[in-house]
């Protein structure tokens, strides 16, 4: 038995008598902590060893068993994700970044293939993490000609960032219903449809202005789009002799990273041309701040003509004499977001820059993260006078921050503006959030959400009737059962015993 179950069981408190949706609901939270995932046997799996009643509830709950990452070997069987998941949606995630080509005969991946096949129907995301481009092909080429009717978020993931395949090959053509794809390493050759897509992640990206516009062309409902890494193209010679605008009418919401190897005048990238006369959203951090000027100039343009809210968040930036001014350039009416703003020799200038912004429907300064709490320049700032505030301000900041009564006073002062403190952050809900691809099997609801809420509830999964047949499904396992207690040999239903 486990020291997990064997501490509960153990216990005065007799873990049966809860309800089954209070069981539910501690598996799910169980299920959330990523030190879990760092365990050899997933927790819903351990947790159904407890007692015959809670193995009952878990082993009949579909949604507990519908996220399936597969690595290249596991001591449980990763059959009993495909067969316990029925009838929900299923998200799968292969992770082989370090796998050799001769040995994926070897390990987990073709078994898994084949109940994936048999499946496809529920496929709901399916996450390639891979080495090399090529690599992703063994991954698809088993689910050609397999119907995917509910395969909405895809990625593609390659260690190499250059597509390196001769022939190019769509992936999964006949998956014509992805809403969201995020792809490194893929090339716009090999890319699945895009028809309906309304959320594209791309990271190490070095599009001819013909090649971006064909995308734009390519997805004419997308709402999100998230260029991280992104580059010029090596050569723009051609297309910069008849530089046509890009049209974006649907784009919503622009997440920007710029690489290292722009330039602020004469720049070969295609995002200069690009127009999104309703874009809502635009986000960007400190190595991107001062090309934005130079490179969204048709954007704000169209602006100016199509007047409506916007929000405009920067990150980890130095409020220099010229982003102030570029950012009180911009067609109001205008709201503001910063995270971690940084001055490296005058901190109380740059938070007078930040809050000195005028015309702004609101301000909004998150000093919530970890090397901001308790720093008394702001403190210093509000207090002397030298921080004046010239819009609506609302500032964010952890509840540990020892300056938050001191923040709560200087704001109940009448000011000319309304100011408000508040706990929380707005970090994570960014889209720039990581370098790297997030987590596929985030529920955060959002544009770039990879999935939505569950489709049914387990209870109304139970109603179904649908179930296993609990005697004979594995007789041996452990925990304590509705009678007493009983032998196990291995401490955990379902493990298959490496030879």
């Amino acid at each position: 038995m486990t020291s997990l179950t064997s501490n509960i069981a153990s216990s005065s408190f007799i873990p049966r008598m809860l309800p089954d949706d209070v069981i539910l609901e501690i598996v799910k939270a169980g299920l959330q902590y990523d030190y879990l995932a760092s365990t050899p046997i997933p927790f819903q799996i351990t947790m159904s060893a407890l007692c015959q009643h809670w193995r009952r509830v878990i082993i009949n709950s579909p949604t507990l068993w519908q996220n399936i990452d597969v690595v290249s070997y596991t001591d449980y069987n990763l059959d009993l994700f495909f067969e316990r998941s029925n009838p929900a949606l299923i998200n799968v995630s292969f992770d082989a970044m370090t796998l050799p080509r001769f040995r994926f005969q070897q390990q987990n991946y073709p078994r898994v293939l084949k109940m994936l096949k048999s499946n496809s129907d529920r496929l709901r995301t399916l996450v390639i993490r891979v080495g090399s481009s090529m690599e992703i092909h063994l991954f698809t080429e088993p689910l050609r000609g397999c119907e995917l009717p509910n395969l909405q978020n895809l990625t593609l993931h390659c260690l190499t960032p250059e597509c390196n395949i001769t022939t190019h090959t769509r992936l999964l053509p006949q998956a014509n219903g992805i809403r969201y794809l995020r792809k490194m390493g893929i090339c716009s050759k090999c890319a699945p449809p895009l028809v309906d897509l309304t959320c594209l992640d791309i990271h190490l990206y070095q599009p001819s202005i013909a090649e971006f516009r064909n995308l734009l062309h390519d997805c004419p409902a997308l709402a999100t789009l998230i260029l991280r890494n992104f580059g010029p193209s090596q050569d723009n010679s051609e297309d910069l002799a008849c530089p046509a605008l890009i049209e974006a009418p649907s784009l919503r919401s622009l997440g920007l990273h710029f690489d290292g190897f722009h330039s602020e005048c004469n720049c070969t990238c295609p995002l200069s041309l690009l127009v999104a006369e309703n874009l809502e959203y635009l986000e960007t951090d400190q190595s991107s701040v001062a090309y934005l000027q130079a490179h969204l100039g048709a954007c704000i343009e169209s602006w100016q003509k199509h007047p409506q809210r916007r929000r405009f968040r920067f990150e980890r930036l130095s409020m220099r004499d010229e982003l102030l001014s570029f950012i009180e350039s911009l067609p109001q009416p205008k709201v503001f977001e910063f995270w971690d703003v940084e001055e490296l020799f005058d901190e109380i200038l740059s938070v007078q820059r930040v809050v000195s912004i005028r015309n702004a429907e609101v301000i909004v300064y998150d000093i919530s993260s970890e090397h901001m709490i308790g720093s008394s320049w702001l403190v210093d700032g509000l207090s002397s006078g030298a921080v004046i505030i010239n819009s609506p301000f609302t500032l964010l900041v952890d509840e540990q921050d020892p300056n938050c009564d001191t923040y709560r006073a200087l704001f109940s002062t009448p000011r000319a503006f309304p100011c408000t403190m508040e706990f929380g952050s707005i970090r994570r809900e960014g889209l720039l959030r990581g370098e790297d691809l997030e987590d596929p099997f985030d529920d955060t609801e959002s544009d770039g959400s990879a999935y939505d809420d569950y489709d049914m509830s387990d209870s109304e999964y139970h109603d179904m009737e649908y179930g296993h047949d609990f005697e004979d499904d594995y007789p041996d396992f452990g925990g304590y059962d509705d009678y007493g207690d009983f032998e196990d040999d291995d401490g955990l239903e379902g493990i298959l015993v490496a030879v």
